[in-house]
Order: structure tokens, then sequence, then C-alpha cells
């Protein structure tokens, strides 16, 4: 049916009671079967070890990628769990998300309708000491794939050209994919689906935005046909390494 893939770094006590919940909350859905979890660990050695007995009633795959003292390279942890997944339907799953028990379910029928789907309507943000109330985002204010987002897996390799590796840290690599979808979904008269779900973001403390990462999107937003095209031409989600890019001739479009 679907392949739930869960990008996983650092071994922070927030990250730690978050994945906990999550993977308590996809043991106890209302339709697993056929489905797989695969967990993408990305850090050190030991930790992972540490982790293992922990989640096997749930995780169906660990992958392990030892770059601990590397930023966290969400792109890459997804390329290479998307090049194993076994499912025709994809959807990644940040730790920090919190659903209810009929999730999966829903997401899987909805995925079917479009090859790119954001897996909500509504995201809540709980407070916490970087925020001290609870915040909404909606569709309208976000230009991002974040929290859980879904793909045709053939059109995510062949078509949007994976997850962009150039990305370290925190920030921007949601959007890069994000803009490619659309392009592609627009220029052939269709549009991203919003799964008519609401989430909530379990808390952690935030970490601020690669200021690199800023300057790639903005001048991969304003290249997109040459961009998927260099995507395309590489081999990313090896799990050896991350595959960079040079896409820094890029130019920025002034509007």
């Amino acid at each position: 049916m679907i392949s739930i893939i869960i990008p996983y770094y650092g071994d922070d006590l927030k990250r730690q009671e978050a994945l906990g919940l999550l993977l308590r909350t996809l043991s106890m859905q209302d339709s697993t079967e056929n489905n797989e979890v695969i967990l993408v660990y990305q850090g050190a050695e030991e930790v992972f070890k540490r982790m293992q007995p922990l989640l096997l009633s749930v995780v169906d795959k660990f992958i392990f990628l030892e770059r601990a003292d590397e930023p966290f390279n969400k792109s890459w942890c997804i390329n290479v769990a998307v090049r194993q997944c076994r499912c025709g339907f994809f959807a990644v799953v940040d730790v920090d998300t919190i659903f209810g028990l009929d999730y999966i379910r829903l997401l899987y029928y909805y995925s079917q309708l479009s090859s790119f789907c954001i897996g909500w309507t509504n995201l809540i943000h709980s407070p916490g000491k970087d925020q001290p109330y609870y915040r909404h985002v909606s569709p309208i204010t976000t230009e991002a794939a974040g929290g859980v987002f879904s793909f045709n897996k053939d059109f995510f390799i062949n078509h949007v050209g994976m997850m962009n590796e150039n990305y370290e840290g925190y920030g921007g690599e949601d959007n890069d994919l994000f803009y490619r979808a659309q392009y592609i979904l627009v220029t052939n008269n269709s549009a991203i689906f919003y799964v008519p779900y609401a989430l909530l973001h379990y808390y952690h403390d935030w970490a601020p935005a690669n200021i690199g990462n800023v300057e790639l999107m903005e001048k991969t937003k304003n290249n997109i046909p040459e961009v998927i095209k260099r995507l395309k031409h590489a081999r990313l989600g090896d799990i050896k390494a991350p595959t960079k890019i040079d896409m820094f001739d890029l130019e920025v479009i002034k509007v």
C-alpha cells in the first residue's frame, strides 16, 4: 500500500519523546496491512544500536547513515529510503507529527488521487519555549511540503527529480521540493492535493534556518526546469554519501 518514511537525526530528549509517540501511534492505526515503516537515522552508531531493540515491533526497515558530526541532511535521508521502499506510494512523516488512528488509511486513499499530496489542510504548532501560544498554519500561509507529504514513487524519481541533497541543516529543502512538484503539476493542468486532515506539531526547540539554504532556495525556485534537469541526471539517494550538485551558477531573478 504505502511506505512510511521517518527521517531521524540526533538523540536529544524531545526527539526521543516525539519518536516514541509517533511509533506508538503508527502501531495502533486502524489499517496497517501491507504498509511498511522505514526509519532513516543519521547519527552515531552506538545510538542506532541502542534504538533498534525498542523499535522492532513497529519499524520494518532500519537505515543507518553514519554522519553524526555533520548537519542533518533530510533530503539525503529521504532519497535513500525512497530507493529502498517497496510500495508504489510513499509518505514522509516528520518525527514531530501527531495524528489520529485513522490517518494512514486516509493518507493512502487520498495519495492515489494525485501524484503529490500535502498530508494536511491544517497544521497546529504546539506551544513551548520559542512560541508561547498555539500557532496555526494553513496551505495559504506556507509554500512547503512540511510535516507530512506523499508521492507516487515514479513521479518523485522520474519527474520531480527527488529531494535536493545540497540542503544541510534546517530549512529550504521542503520548499525546493514543493516548487518543483507544483511547477510540473500546473504545467500539466493538475494541482497539489491537500489531505483534509488536521495535524499537530509536537513541540521541540526551534533550530535557526541555515542561511546558505535560504540563498540556495532563492536560486532554485526561479530556475525550476534547469534544477529538475540537473537533479534527474544525478544519482541521488546513494547510501554512502549525499550527492552535491553545483547550483550556485543559477541566477536569482528579482521580481
